[in-house]
């Protein structure tokens, strides 16, 4: 199996390819399920901002990634024999505290009502499986710090390319010859199922016939 340490190959042409290894082949929600159920949740949902959710997913999911990685490098190894099992409680207190620096900074450079809508989506952002799955996964590989920037950034923009691809499903979901009681949440599972497939199937896998 490819992974990305094995086509990192360094400079800015490595960088952006590990960032499509992770927008496409090792897609967060697509081929790993990470962040699906908040994903569903999004779609259909008006009193929740989308756009300014995904955003928020990118921006955090960066921050975290270095907090992480130097956390892993430097903190986790402090533990001796313990390092594996402490690493997830460090990698989440990481996640705690790029939210509390985001939420500072929201108030401090916003006004009260984009600070209240930013405030309003911060925590659903930050305390996302998409977030530490990412975390654990660079951690768990390895990364070099380019590496697990360039695959925060995938991680994050595949994010965004599921949430378009499921913005331009729902269109088509709600359409009159889909029985009425399998609207909604089961016809959004069997697309994302679909969708998923096709990323799969990207990888190079083929199915059994």
């Amino acid at each position: 199996m490819i992974t990305a340490n094995a086509i990192f190959s360094g400079g800015i042409g490595g960088f952006l390819l590990v960032i499509f290894y992770a927008v496409f082949t090792q897609n967060a929600v697509l081929s790993r399920g990470l962040g699906s159920s908040r994903l569903t949740k999004l779609i259909g949902d008006d009193e929740k901002d989308a756009w300014l959710f995904a955003v928020l997913l990118l921006i955090i999911q960066v921050l975290c990634g270095t907090v992480g990685w130097m956390a892993n490098r430097w903190l986790v190894p402090l533990f001796g024999s313990f390092r594996t099992h402490l690493r997830p409680l460090i990698l989440a207190l990481s996640i705690c505290t790029v939210f509390f620096l985001m939420f500072l900074l929201s108030v401090q450079l916003f006004n009260l009502e984009k600070a209240r809508r930013i405030v309003r989506q911060l925590p659903i952002a930050a305390f996302n499986c998409c977030i530490m799955g990412t975390m654990l996964l660079t951690c768990s590989q390895q990364y070099s710090f380019g590496q697990t920037v360039a695959f925060s950034i995938g991680s994050a923009v595949g994010y965004m390319l599921s949430l378009l691809l499921m913005q331009a499903g729902s269109r088509k979901l709600d359409r009159s010859q889909i029985p009425e009681s399998f609207r909604g949440l089961p016809t959004t599972l069997v697309y994302l199922g679909i969708l998923s497939l096709v990323f799969y199937g990207l990888i190079g896998h083929s199915l059994a016939v």
